[in-house]
């Protein structure tokens, strides 16, 4: 790729009109960028590498100011974004649910910019509101529910799918709620989750106007699941005290161990104690995309809703979260409102993204995972998935092989592990010893300091694994 700085497109400031050879060239340019960043070279860092001076010099304020080259931003974008940011795409990224993202989503997400539909209303943009539905209705076909009845749509991501799932459980619940706030509840609502579920459990109940107090650890097992006896007692208590529960939140893949809640179970509680089940499947979520780890997943069409994130599992940017429900109709019930610009509420027959959800102006944000679909089929997504299993099972191997201990117990691509020979090291002083080509996280696992892999990237294989192995191995001797 030709370096920015080297490249003249003969753009002043302020151009709105190109000519189509001016056009040519930037759409070349931009095939160029997006290929380099999509498949960075394997020697490349994977960690950010820009100098805080580099970042200085090249951010130095005239942005702000002034109008400046194409051929300049698109130079500060490379320093920026190639050499100042985690490299997710990179092959030896092992850190947190960051998947690459492949050339069709990146397109797919410039058009729909340049495009700029306003999602609000069917009326303003069909095509786009449509073409979400579909995508999504695709997905939700891996769970057995009435595509007719069911709800869905596109999140910011299960921070905001989490707080539609509590805001709805509070509507079922207490029918007063909507129109008297919490000052009309005659019991304070509880909402339950593992001590592993996300931090965003925790925000979605204080949003709520819940309160810390509002949300009820309940105590894991040694895989790091959910107890589901201690949750029972938890609820009994509750109920004995004159609290009211409301809402059971499962983890489908927790961010340190992948541990996944006992679905199957919790939807047996949710049904005895009439609650509504939400399955925090961000990560775990692309599971349903494997045959082999179904079993794993046992229960969740029983569920009352789900998050699962896009951007975790699938090779699409960040940003495109799905949340689905069973019930299309508890989604409108809570976010539709009377305004005179808008359909009239007993009028809605077709989607309607602003009766839909916590968002109103929002674009196209489901067109990056429309374009990994159309492209791979979900078959292909499956198999990308499940070849990230195999490669984590294929680490897991290989470290046992050579003494590491296992700490973490789940069929996801998750690895933490700790030699016996490195007791009383820093795991996050270990982590800056790993060649900048690879990188995993420095994590403490069931009391332990652990090193934490995780197979995310379509792009690594099985030399990617092996070197990791011996780079970690190699830590033994540092």
């Amino acid at each position: 790729m030709t370096p920015a700085s080297e490249v003249d497109l003969t753009q002043v400031p302020g151009k709105t009109t190109w000519t189509p050879s001016e056009v040519t060239a930037a759409l070349a340019r931009l095939a160029e960028a997006v290929e380099a960043a999509a498949h960075p070279a394997r020697d490349l860092p994977v960690h950010p590498h820009a100098s805080r001076e580099s970042l200085e010099k090249c951010l130095d304020g005239k942005y702000c100011t002034s109008p400046q080259r194409l051929v300049d931003v698109l130079h500060t974008l490379e320093v920026a974004l190639g050499m100042g940011a985690l490299q997710g795409n990179h092959p030896g990224h092992f850190g947190m649910f960051l998947p690459e993202v492949t050339p069709a989503a990146t397109l797919a997400a410039a058009v729909a910019a340049a495009r700029n539909p306003q999602l609000a209303t069917f009326a303003s943009a069909p095509g786009a509101v449509s073409l979400e539905e579909k995508t999504l209705g695709a997905f939700a076909a891996l769970l057995p529910w009435d595509p007719g009845a069911a709800g869905m749509q596109f999140t910011t991501g299960a921070s905001e799918g989490n707080l539609t799932a509590v805001l709805l459980a509070l509507h079922r619940a207490i029918p007063t709620w909507r129109t008297e706030g919490l000052a009309g509840l005659p019991s304070r609502p509880v909402v339950y989750a593992s001590e592993e579920a996300h931090p965003t459990v925790l925000r979605a109940v204080l949003a709520a106007g819940l309160g810390e107090s509002g949300l009820r650890a309940i105590p894991t097992d040694d895989p790091g699941r959910l107890r589901v006896k201690a949750l029972r007692r938890t609820i009994t208590e509750d109920r004995a005290r004159g609290l009211h529960p409301v809402c059971v939140v499962g983890t489908l893949g927790t961010t340190v161990t992948g541990a996944l809640d006992p679905a199957g179970e919790l939807a047996d509680v949710a049904r005895d104690e009439r609650l509504w089940l939400h399955l925090d499947a961000a990560y775990g979520g692309g599971g349903l995309l494997v045959p082999a780890l179904r079993p794993w997943l046992e229960g969740v069409e029983r569920c009352d809703s789900i998050a699962w994130d896009a951007h975790k599992t699938l090779p699409v940017p960040l940003g495109a979260g799905m949340f689905f429900t069973r019930s299309r109709g508890a989604l409108r019930a809570l976010f539709t409102h009377e305004a005179r610009y808008l359909p009239r509420p007993g009028a809605l027959s077709r989607p309607e993204p602003w009766a839909e959800g916590l968002r109103w102006s929002r674009g196209a944000v489901g067109a990056p995972t429309f374009a990994a679909l159309a492209t791979l089929g979900m078959g292909g997504l499956g198999e990308r998935f499940a070849r990230t299993v195999a490669l984590g099972e294929r680490l897991r191997g290989a470290l046992r092989a050579r003494g590491w201990a296992l700490l973490n117990d789940t069929p996801l691509p998750v690895v933490c592990a700790w030699h016996p020979e490195l007791r009383g090291r820093s795991a996050r002083k270990l982590q800056r010893l790993i060649p900048p080509a690879l990188w995993v996280l420095p994590v403490t696992c069931r009391g332990r300091p652990a090193l934490r892999a995780c197979v995310t990237s379509g792009r690594t294989t099985e030399a990617d694994v092996d070197a990791l192995v011996d780079a970690l191995d190699a830590l033994r001797a540092r």
